[in-house]
């Protein structure tokens, strides 16, 4: 017995919780390690008890049920955790960049790098589209895709040069107020 049994034998009572042990049965994830540890904590098992002992406690425990149920909302409660502290990291490298931008013009300086990076990217997206128009590329051709690819990393470039430059946008000023409140939803961790 492995730990694939016990992701399939979890997948037919919480799917949820199934589902995130679903790479043992060939391929790997941090969620694996967080799941067994919700199924283990929620079965009053050791952390380290193998896929037999798990087993024998979801066959035969009458409530096997109700202790996968509250092992799964562990696991979610755990996984947005994982995707506040992201969001922490994310609106922390935005807020440098900020500021590093803000201390520029404080000083007098231009982000001259920043400028000429938009340039490029509006010049680029115009090339690439006299290039579609005029030269008669397909846009099913390997080049006419690799054209169009390029032209939508350039103009989510300048998407993105936007958002900086004037701020959040109203789902990023939401997930901002939800993280702030975060602590005191999740109980100060």
């Amino acid at each position: 017995m492995d730990w694939k049994d016990v992701a399939k034998k979890a997948l037919e009572i919480i799917p949820g919780l199934g589902v995130a042990l679903g790479p043992l049965t060939g391929g790997s994830s941090a969620a694996i390690g967080v799941a067994v540890g919700a199924m283990t904590k929620a079965f009053g098992l050791s952390a380290d008890s193998g896929p037999e002992a798990v087993m024998e406690a979801i066959t035969t425990d009458p409530e096997a049920r109700l202790k996968l149920l509250m092992a799964d909302n562990d696991f979610k409660l755990k996984q947005r955790d994982q995707d506040i502290e992201e969001l922490k990291a994310i609106l922390a490298d935005m807020k440098s960049a900020r500021d590093r931008d803000i201390s520029l013009r404080q000083s007098g300086q231009t982000n001259r790098r920043a400028d000429i990076m938009l340039i490029c990217a509006f010049v680029a997206i115009i090339v690439i589209a006299i290039i579609l128009g005029t030269k008669n590329v397909d846009a099913a051709s390997a080049i006419g895709g690799f054209l169009l690819t390029i032209g939508g990393m350039f103009a989510r470039n300048i998407g993105t040069a936007f958002d900086f430059e004037f701020g959040s946008s109203r789902s990023s000023m939401e997930k901002t107020k939800l993280l702030a409140e975060a602590p005191a939803i999740l109980g100060d961790k």
